[in-house]
């Protein structure tokens, strides 16, 4: 797969036109639609539903959306790691689980990023295995993950604050009456 191509589709599925997309890619829009069928013929499959003036994409257009993003995303992040930078600069992406343990986090970015102003800061919300898989991939350097899980192949370190969960109910509800209460085991 040829990343232009990759960064056609990507224009294209987002303008959801093909002669709005050429224009915005400088590009005829002959023969973009023409790398669009050879990219769908080499890959098997149809990306786009093609309306009158619309483009909609298919399930498998959907699936390579996502990961032609991810895909450029980490040209992009490679392409500058390898260039000399003399200012401290970049995208550093971070995912994390909702938690009150991220608060020491979010000071520590505030400070990064006033002390350098040329750092951007992407946060990716999402589950534990999630988070695992795209630092595994490349597409995270940082994951904030809570619970248990094994972490061998990582560096890791223990957060100084712990979720504390809680359940909000109707005063006349029967567990309303209790001091505390635990899940049972099944």
């Amino acid at each position: 797969m040829d990343i232009r191509v990759l960064r056609y589709f990507i224009k294209i599925a987002q303008e959801q036109n093909m002669s709005k997309a050429a224009r915005m890619l400088h590009v005829s829009q002959p023969a973009l639609s023409r790398q669009i069928n050879e990219l769908e013929t080499r890959l098997g499959t149809k990306l786009f539903i093609r309306g009158k003036r619309q483009l909609q994409l298919t399930p498998d257009g959907y699936y390579l959306f996502e990961r032609a993003q991810e895909i450029l995303a980490l040209v992009n992040k490679t392409t500058y790691n390898l260039q000399k930078q003399d200012v401290v600069s970049g995208t550093l992406d971070i995912g994390a689980g909702e938690s009150m343990a991220l608060n020491c986090v979010m000071e520590t970015i505030k400070d990064i990023m006033h002390k350098y102003p040329e750092v951007h800061i992407n946060f990716r919300s999402g589950d534990a295995e999630t988070i695992q898989a795209d630092l595994s991939s490349g597409i995270l350097e940082f994951g904030i993950i809570m619970g248990h899980r094994q972490l061998d192949n990582y560096n890791t370190l223990q957060l100084p604050a712990e979720d504390r969960w809680g359940i909000i109910m109707k005063r006349d509800e029967p567990l309303a009456s209790h001091e505390s209460i635990s899940p049972s085991p099944r």
